[in-house]
């Protein structure tokens, strides 16, 4: 239990090897490769929290 991360009834359960597209608030957001060396966690800018 946590006061900074909430655990919203009824939202997906974690699945950490497969990623199911959703717009569930809390979700892991997907890791690609845009080129060598780039991710695209490196370039979604500011506004998120990963």
């Amino acid at each position: 239990d946590s006061p900074v991360i909430w655990d919203e009834p009824g939202g997906p359960e974690p699945l950490f090897r497969t990623y199911v597209p959703t717009a569930w608030t809390g979700v892991r957001f997907p890791h690609v490769w845009i080129s060598k060396g780039v991710s695209i966690h490196d370039v979604i800018g500011g506004g998120f929290t990963l």
